[in-house]
C-alpha cells in the first residue's frame, strides 16, 4: 500500500505506519526489555523481527519498519556505543582517532538482512521499511552533540574525512538491509533542524545526495524524513527522494507547494495523549487539508511518545483507515 502511494497510485484509503511505533509506549516492548537490552535487540534477528512485529499486528499499521538504531555503524568503526538509555559513544575527538575510523563493511551488518527476511515472512501482506540516519545526524551525535566540535572540525579541514567514512559506512548499512529485497528504506536527518538553510547545503545536502545516489543504484524507494520545517525544505527538495517525510512544524499543503513528491505525516505526537474527540479532530484537520497532494502516507510529525496510551494508538488507526474510505 505504501509503495504504490510513492509510486503514485491511487489506493482505498490512507496508509498510516508510526515513527517509534515499536516502542516505549506499548507494554510488551516494555516487558521484552526486562529480560533484553535495548542493543541486544537491535543486533538479534529474532528478537528485532519480532519486536518490529508486534505494533503492526496489535494496531494493523500498514508497514513495519526494521527494529534498530541509526548509531549502529558506530559498532563497527571503532567508536564504542552503547546506551542507558540514551546513546553513550565513546569517541575522543583528534586527528588521530578520525584517521584510525574505519568503514563499517556491509558484512558487518548481516543481521540487519536476516531480521528484515524474518519480518517479509511474517508479514507477506505488509510493507515492510529500513532505515538509516543521515550522516550529518550521526555525525552530531558521534561528536556528542557539540555544535562547537563540529564548526571547529571544519575549520581544521577534518569534517569531510570524518563525514566521508560516515556516508560509506551507512551505504553499507543500508546495502546490507536490501539484501532483504525491501522496497522502501527511510533517511532519518533528525538534526537537520540545527542548521540554517545555507549551513544545510554545505554540511548536509551534499552527503545525502551520495546516500541517495547510492540507493538509487539499489533500486529502491526513499523516503527522507527531516526536521527543520520549511527553512530545510526548498534545500531538501534538490535530494532525489521518492517521498518526504516532514514535521509538524507547518501543513502537509505548505511542504508540498516546496516539495511536490507524495509526502508522509505529519501529525503532532502529542495529539495522540488528548481525549478521542481531540484526537479525531486533529487526524481530520490534517486529512482534509492533504486532500489535494498527489500521495500521502498518514505519520507523525516525530516520533511517538513513551506515555502515549495504546488505546489512542488503536483508536487513530481506525478513524484514519475509515475517515480516508469516505
Amino acid at each position: 500500500m505504501i509503495e504504490r502511494i510513492i509510486n503514485g497510485e491511487r489506493t482505498d484509503y490512507t496508509p498510516v505506519w508510526f515513527m517509534r511505533q515499536a516502542g516505549r509506549y506499548m507494554k510488551n516492548y516494555l516487558k521484552m526489555r526486562e529480560q533484553h537490552s535495548f542493543l541486544e535487540i537491535c543486533l538479534n534477528p529474532e528478537l528485532s523481527a519480532q519486536t518490529a512485529i508486534m505494533p503492526v499486528k496489535k494496531f494493523n499499521f500498514d508497514a513495519a519498519i526494521f527494529f534498530s538504531d541509526i548509531l549502529l555503524p558506530f559498532l563497527f568503526m571503532g567508536a564504542g556505543l552503547d546506551y542507558n538509555p540514551e546513546p553513550l559513544i565513546d569517541f575522543k575527538l583528534n586527528n588521530k582517532n578520525i584517521k584510525s575510523l574505519k568503514i563499517a563493511k556491509v558484512d558487518d551488518f548481516h543481521f540487519a538482512a536476516e531480521a528484515l527476511i524474518n519480518l517479509r515472512k511474517q508479514l507477506p501482506n505488509k510493507d515492510i521499511i529500513g532505515f538509516v540516519g543521515s550522516p550529518f545526524t550521526l555525525l552530531y551525535y558521534l561528536l556528542n552533540q557539540d555544535l562547537k566540535a563540529f564548526y571547529k572540525l571544519d575549520e581544521e579541514g577534518l569534517l569531510n574525512e570524518l563525514m566521508n567514512k560516515i556516508t560509506s559506512s551507512v551505504i553499507n548499512f543500508a546495502i546490507s538491509q536490501l539484501k532483504s529485497k525491501i522496497n522502501i528504506i527511510q533517511i532519518f536527518d533528525t538534526k537537520a533542524n540545527l542548521l540554517n538553510g545555507e549551513e544545510y547545503r554545505k554540511y548536509s545536502l551534499p552527503y545525502n545526495m551520495k546516500l541517495i545516489k547510492s540507493l538509487r543504484q539499489e533500486k529502491v524507494k526513499v523516503i527522507y524524513f527531516f526536521l527543520g520545517g520549511l527553512k530545510i525544505a526548498s534545500e531538501a527538495a534538490k535530494l532525489d527522494a521518492d517521498c518526504f517525510s516532514v514535521d509538524y512544524s507547518d501543513k502537509l499543503s505548505s511542504f508540498y507547494k516546496i516539495l511536490k513528491t507524495p509526502l508522509q505525516g505529519n501529525l503532532r505526537p502529542e495529539a495522540l495523549l488528548g481525549e478521542k474527540e481531540e484526537v479525531k479532530k486533529e487526524i481530520k484537520s490534517l486529512m482534509d487539508d492533504a486532500e489535494n497532494i498527489t500521495g500521502h502516507i498518514f505519520n507523525l510529525g516525530h516520533g511517538i511518545l513513551k506515555n502515549t496510551p495504546e488505546y489512542n494508538v488503536s483508536f487513530a488507526v481506525d478513524f484514519i483507515h475509515n475517515y480516508s474510505k469516505k
